[in-house]
C-alpha cells in the first residue's frame, strides 16, 4: 500500500470539500503549507489575519434594496475558486468566529 504524505492527505480533504484546521506551535510551518497547497493546486491563497478582522469583514456591509436589507460581498471575497487562509484562529475574537458560523 502506498504511503500518502500529509500534505497530499490536506490536499484531497480540500478536493473533497473538507476543511482542515492545522494546529501547532508558532514556526513549525502552518502558513508555508497553506502557500505550499495553493501552488499545487494552482490557486491563490487570501490570508487573513483574524486577530485584525471585524464580523463586518466578513459578512459585508448592509444595503437597502427594494426595501428589504442585503449584504455586499466583501471587496477580498474570491471569485474564482481560491484558498481562504484564516490564520491565528485562536486569537479571534469571539464575534470573528460568530460571524464565520452564520
Amino acid at each position: 500500500m502506498k504511503e500518502v504524505s500529509k500534505l497530499d492527505l490536506l490536499i484531497e480533504l480540500l478536493k473533497a470539500g473538507q476543511v482542515p484546521l492545522l494546529v501547532g506551535p508558532a514556526g513549525i510551518g502552518k502558513t508555508a503549507i497553506v502557500y505550499e497547497i495553493g501552488g499545487k493546486l494552482n490557486m491563490p491563497v487570501i490570508e487573513i489575519p483574524l486577530q485584525l478582522t471585524e464580523p463586518e469583514d466578513f459578512l459585508g456591509l448592509p444595503q437597502i434594496i427594494d426595501g428589504q436589507t442585503k449584504f455586499t460581498r466583501p471587496d477580498w471575497f474570491p471569485i474564482s475558486p481560491a484558498i481562504i487562509f484564516l490564520d491565528e484562529f485562536n486569537r479571534a475574537n469571539p464575534r470573528i468566529l460568530g460571524s464565520l458560523l452564520k
